[in-house]
C-alpha cells in the first residue's frame, strides 16, 4: 500500500491523499511475474500510457522490478506543491488569527 497525493478541482479542497494498492507475484523457475495495481496515481497511469505509446510496454514484464520502478518513481509527485498549498493555507491562518487579536 502506497501513499500519493493529487491534485483535485474544484475551490473546496485542491488536494487529496490516496492510496495505491499493488500486488505481485513472482515465480523463479518459469522467471513470470503476475502484478496487481488498484487505484493507480495518474503519474502511473501515465508512464504506463506512455510505453504502450512507444511500443516499450513488451520489456515492462521482463524484469520483475520494472512495474516498482514505475510507480515507485512517481510517489514523489506533486508532494512539494501539495506541502506548498498548505503552508500557504497555514500562513494565512495565523494571519487571520493575529488580525483578530489586534481587535479583540
Amino acid at each position: 500500500m502506497f501513499k500519493h497525493v493529487e491534485s483535485k478541482p474544484g475551490p473546496q479542497i485542491a488536494w487529496s491523499i490516496r492510496q495505491m494498492g499493488v500486488y505481485q507475484t513472482y515465480n523463479t523457475s518459469t522467471r513470470t511475474s503476475s502484478s496487481l495495481l488498484i487505484q493507480t496515481s495518474a503519474a502511473v497511469q501515465k508512464r504506463v500510457f506512455e510505453l504502450a505509446q512507444n511500443g516499450d510496454i513488451s520489456q515492462l514484464p521482463n524484469h520483475w522490478k520494472n512495474l516498482h520502478e514505475i510507480y515507485l518513481g512517481t510517489l514523489s509527485n506533486n508532494w512539494s506543491d501539495y506541502i506548498k498549498f498548505l503552508d500557504e493555507e497555514i500562513s494565512e491562518i495565523v494571519s487571520n488569527a493575529k488580525y483578530s487579536a489586534r481587535f479583540n
